[in-house]
């Protein structure tokens, strides 16, 4: 490969760099890693984000108590589910109380149980705002929040675990698989909002 006439073969010059640019703190960095800070909960996390309607509210539980169920049927078993698996749901309204789905799965099959029945083996919690936003407004996986077994299980439990990926969780796997072109529809049915 040759370079053309005039410019330099081997060269790197610095430039000065844009006036209206002005770096802050430490530059040769991406972040800086604290291990003695303790993140927010969820439920501190949730009060951020702005209160849903009462009919954006009830959307939500529909998806909880019926979506979910009718959508994991559908989807390939999970491997850390192949064995009866009792999965906890936390949603946290805007005022950070949450509520709890519990669901008892084995395989493909999937039940939503009214109790806590015994030791829960998943735990996922999520603001209702985004949820809501996976549901109706196109939130992609990589801008949701949610938080994924935020919690000390049996130890028997905690073993399996090492071993699983992250994205068996079953809410991910429900919003986000085979749902292609949601965000795609999602910014249409804006677009076709603003031109009336």
């Amino acid at each position: 490969m040759s370079v053309p006439a005039g410019l330099p073969s081997s060269r790197v010059e610095m430039s000065a760099p844009l006036p209206w640019v002005r770096p802050v703190g430490e530059q040769e960095v991406d972040y800086e890693y604290d291990d003695t800070l303790i993140p927010p909960t969820t439920a501190e996390i949730s009060q951020h984000f702005a209160p849903l309607t009462a009919e954006q509210t009830e959307t939500v539980i529909n998806y909880c108590t019926t979506g979910i169920l009718t959508i994991f049927k559908t989807l390939e078993s999970p491997k850390y589910f192949t064995k009866p698996r009792l999965w906890q749901l936390s949603v946290y309204s805007h005022r950070g109380e949450p509520m709890h789905f519990y669901y008892k799965i084995n395989g493909g099959e999937i039940e939503l149980t009214p109790t806590r029945a015994r030791s829960v083996a998943w735990l996922t919690e999520v603001p209702i705002s985004k949820l809501h936003a996976a549901l109706e407004t196109g939130e992609t996986l990589s801008s949701m929040y949610m938080r994924i077994n935020d919690m000390v299980f049996a130890p028997d439990v905690e073993r399996e675990m090492e071993t699983v990926d992250i994205v068996e969780d079953p809410l991910i796997r429900c919003l986000f698989t085979g749902v292609f072109g949601a965000y795609q529809r999602a910014q249409l049915t804006r677009l076709k909002g603003c031109r009336r």
